[in-house]
């Protein structure tokens, strides 16, 4: 329905018109709950109408998230494990849009194991294209309560024929999955959706490193100062490259590790991991309170797959 909305508008006239029409979609079909998924599908289907137009106009996407995101419920739901809190034990209980987040059989994140994992000798390279162009680069950071969310399109990821489309990416602390029961200070997701609205997650971790991540200063040393619910524009958010071809990677089917835990989400996690420094961590920590990871959930009868090139 988004997608035929936008289509029908007019080609040369994107503007008010077409920000209008997005924005009473929004109030019309997302809960308070749900609005930044809901925008997360919105924007994909905004880059879509874009395709073939050539430089991406970020003002739309600056206005949706201003009229849209400056209101965050942020103690609806939240990370701490306590008696009678809104930690994820009790997430299924603050509402009916969340019961997935105890009845579901596929959830996130999940503890890999070398002993576990199942080679899949027909998985692909991963295809990931990310544009660090002055088309993109320019993000909107928003922190709404549970995460900081760079903001950005100009990211692709093509899996088994489908595309995904870059439509954000956040940071854990610490890892929300684990490698053989390590965890790490920062977890990247880099969150992408197709056309149809299917969601796959990039994942990338970071080891501690007594120098800066230069790719994370370009944004971390802000977390601090942000205040919940209000986006910061233009900041420059150039994405970590990562080879055209990637060979060496874990791949199964989760969910969101937040409410309200949709579940069918692909998810593929890169072997390299990167690094972060102890200050980088700390700035996260100060916007998240502490911490932001949701506890590892049962694995069920899912298969974790990796590419016959691991040894």
């Amino acid at each position: 329905m988004l997608y035929v909305l936008i289509q029908e508008s007019s080609s040369s006239g994107l503007g008010k018109q077409r920000e209008e029409s997005i924005s009473s979609t929004m109030d019309n079909h997302c809960g308070m709950f749900q609005q930044l998924l809901c925008f997360l599908t919105i924007f994909l289907t905004v880059g879509v109408a874009f395709g073939g137009r050539g430089k991406f106009d970020s003002s739309l996407l600056r206005s949706v998230v201003d009229k849209n995101m400056n209101q965050p419920d942020a103690d609806a739901w939240g990370y701490a494990c306590v008696e009678d809190s809104t930690g994820p034990s009790h997430w299924s209980d603050l509402s009916p849009d969340y019961s997935l987040c105890s009845s579901g059989k596929a959830q996130s994140p999940v503890s890999i194991e070398s002993f576990n994992l199942k080679v899949d000798e027909s998985l692909p390279p991963l295809d990931l294209t990310y544009d660090n162009s002055e088309d993109y680069v320019n993000a909107t950071v928003l922190n709404d309560g549970h995460n900081v969310k760079i903001i950005r399109g100009g990211g692709t990821l093509v899996f088994r024929g489908v595309n995904y489309s870059l439509t954000e990416f956040h940071f854990h602390t610490p890892s929300e999955h684990t490698l053989d029961g390590k965890s790490y200070p920062i977890e990247m997701h880099l969150t992408h959706v197709s056309e149809s609205g299917a969601i796959a997650i990039v994942v990338a971790f970071s080891e501690l490193s007594a120098d800066d991540n230069s790719k994370f200063s370009q944004y971390f040393p802000l977390f601090p100062h942000l205040q919940v619910g209000q986006p910061l524009h233009d900041v420059s958010s150039k994405i970590i490259p990562t080879p055209k071809d990637m060979f060496e990677y874990y791949v199964y089917e989760g969910s969101l590790s937040e409410p309200p835990c949709t579940e069918n989400v692909l998810y593929t996690i890169l072997k390299k991991v990167y690094f972060v420094s102890p200050r980088q961590v700390k700035w996260l920590q100060e916007a998240v309170n502490v911490h932001n990871n949701r506890p590892i959930q049962p694995l069920n009868s899912r298969t974790v797959y990796t590419t016959k090139y691991f040894q």
